[in-house]
């Protein structure tokens, strides 16, 4: 997708048509030329956004947005007509008509009094991660700054009502993550991610996706970290200012969190929950997910155990999250383990060991791995196949802390003293 940024007038009149009453993001994309892949279902991963002209106005016989705005009502149907079906071409000539007699209230100049700023899906400074997914935000709203395309982003997502063992997991992680430079996104939610935002601007940088207004605080007890997101990261959104938070718009809010996103961590969910509607999304949108491990009688480990089991990455430490990271080309490990935040072809050299060292399986997926349904086996007698699997010469008391933590999880379990079996489903 070609980065044709807008005039000044043409960047407020997208505003104005994103704001009118009966206007989808899916019919005013079509109108302005951003159109999705027809074969998107088809494909497993989803295809790049792509304008039909060079820009809107010209070559095509696109309309820009302030042409929209400035034709007659005749011109807007024929155009429409050319664009879309009869009927969401009906649908789009009377929003655009019907709203140039009631404009709405919010408009550059009332955003900027508020300390609000704006980004429209042409310009440069639009998240790169983000225009990529199938269904962009064609205005996204901010206060603070938007994330950096150079930088590594992770979101930590995770439940409402966390436990300990979930609250100490997603500031271990997220805490780790931001002082190796990594950008934590969240939801500002209780729970998971609200403690992953706390911890990761005490240490670097975190952005919230809100499902309202960048203006609403929500929920109202997390004012404090609010204002710390402002001004130690920024307030994300793509629902004009002043929307009050609904239910039915937090799904729509999660595809831009994991759309922000390199890698999506789960510290605890439920097996059904809006953790896993994101979960969902992310896989959708190609991204890598990984589930930190809770023990199999917790109700909030169950989606997490439930993704390890369908074949997620297992979060054991922050380190396999950077090693990810570095395994996707674009980031470099420093010699110390955090990354340094540069980009190009000279990373690209410097990550070819831990790109192969990825394609290895972690200590606790070999343990996993190496274990029987059925024999019960030893710490010495996994060793060699753990050995095989991870490619390091690992110690039996690493191989024992690793079974510890599976048990942990619920994955193993030990009969007698010191022979383990994998779990029973």
């Amino acid at each position: 997708m070609q980065n044709n940024e807008y005039t000044e007038k043409d960047r407020e009149a997208l505003l104005a048509l994103s704001l009118l009453p009966g206007m989808t993001r899916a019919l005013l994309a079509r109108l302005i030329g951003v159109k999705e892949p027809e074969s998107r279902r088809e494909e497993s991963v989803p295809g790049q956004l792509t304008f039909l002209a060079d820009l809107p106005g010209k070559g095509g016989g696109l309309l820009s947005p302030s042409q929209l705005l400035e034709a007659t009502e005749k011109d807007i149907r024929q155009y429409a007509g050319r664009l879309l079906r009869p009927e969401a071409a009906e649908r789009a000539a009377s929003a655009i008509a019907g709203g140039r007699r009631r404009m709405p209230k919010v408009t550059a100049e009332t955003l900027r009094a508020q300390g609000i700023c704006f980004v429209t899906i042409t310009e440069k400074s639009y998240p790169e991660k983000l225009r990529q997914i199938p269904d962009p935000p064609l205005v996204l709203y901010y206060r603070g700054s938007l994330p950096k395309d150079e930088r590594p982003s992770v979101a930590v997502i995770g439940a409402r009502l966390a436990t300990p063992y979930g609250s100490k997991e997603a500031r271990r992680f997220s805490g780790a993550l931001a002082k190796a430079g990594v950008q934590i996104i969240s939801g500002m939610a209780r729970g998971i991610d609200g403690i992953a935002g706390r911890a990761a601007l005490e240490q670097g940088t975190s952005f919230a996706v809100l499902g309202g207004g960048v203006d609403i605080v929500y929920p109202p007890e997390n004012r404090d970290l609010y204002e710390a997101l402002v001004s130690g990261g920024g307030i994300l959104s793509e629902y004009a200012p002043g929307t009050r938070p609904q239910a039915r718009m937090f799904p729509p809010r999660n595809r831009i969190i994991s759309g922000l996103s390199d890698i999506v961590l789960v510290v605890e969910a439920r097996k059904k929950s809006g953790t896993m509607i994101t979960v969902d999304m992310a896989l959708e949108q190609g991204r890598e997910v990984f589930a930190v491990p809770g023990r199999n009688t917790d109700v909030t480990s169950g989606g997490c155990n439930s993704l390890i089991d369908q074949g997620s990455g297992i979060a054991v430490s922050p380190d396999q999250i950077l090693h990810a990271l570095a395994a996707a080309g674009r980031y470099r490990m420093s010699s110390g383990g955090g990354i340094n935040g540069e980009t190009g072809g000279k990373m690209r050299e410097a990550a070819a060991q831990d790109e192969k060292r990825s394609q290895r399986m972690t200590l606790s997926q070999a343990v996993l791995s190496a274990l029987s349904a059925t024999d019960l086996l030893t710490p010495e007698d996994l060793l060699p196949q753990v050995r095989d699997f991870t490619g390091e010469e690992a110690s039996p008391a690493a191989v024992r802390a690793a079974l510890f933590s599976l048990q942990l999880a619920g994955l193993a379990a030990e009969e007698g003293t010191g022979f383990f079996r994998r779990a029973a489903d």
